[in-house]
């Protein structure tokens, strides 16, 4: 079969004509299916109680920090709501010192209490975590009393101070409800 070039020109022309119109028709619904892909916004509910596991990046000891400091620890390992991450392993989250009672004098104990604790899920969102971690240093009160028995000074004999290793890890939980937009 042969082809004139004036044969095979308009059959070019009648596939073009009928593709771009037929893609110009399609371009509307095409743009609302675009549109409605990309307001469509995913949402997760992460609920209350849900298991985060934190690592403490600071060693914290009771003679050295103050109530109020914040605590830097880490999201050890990801968060999921089915098969969604909501909390990324390695998100940064924080925590405060609300007690610090530095060892002293007669064989009494440092104490530090950690609590307060927060992380910010994959869409931004802070969440309040529910956990305290604390640690209570060497009571050498006893030792103390005994000293002052025999008058070797008691007031001189300190308890211990209270440390919480930099890398101790702490299971916290989610303390409300929180709706996570993806």
């Amino acid at each position: 079969m042969i082809f004139s070039l004036k044969r095979v020109q308009a059959l070019t022309l009648a596939v073009l004509v009928l593709g771009v119109s037929g893609v110009f028709h399609a371009l509307p619904a095409l743009q609302s299916a675009v549109a409605e892909q990309a307001t469509a916004v995913k949402t997760v509910r992460l609920p209350a109680g849900t298991p985060v596991i934190l690592r403490l990046l600071e060693t914290v000891n009771s003679n050295e920090v103050t109530v109020g400091k914040t605590i830097t620890t880490q999201v050890v390992q990801d968060v999921k709501v089915g098969n969604t991450v909501v909390i990324q392993a390695g998100a940064m989250a924080s925590a405060q010192v609300t007690k610090a009672d530095k060892n002293q004098m007669f064989g009494q104990a440092g104490e530090l209490v950690i609590s307060d604790f927060f992380t910010t899920t994959v869409d931004g969102t802070r969440i309040p975590l529910m956990a305290t971690l604390s640690a209570t240093g060497t009571d050498k009160m006893p030792v103390s009393i005994v000293g002052g028995l025999i008058c070797l000074f008691p007031f001189l004999i300190k308890g211990g101070k209270a440390i919480i290793p930099a890398g101790t890890q702490k299971t916290v939980y989610t303390a409300a409800d929180v709706t996570i937009s993806l």
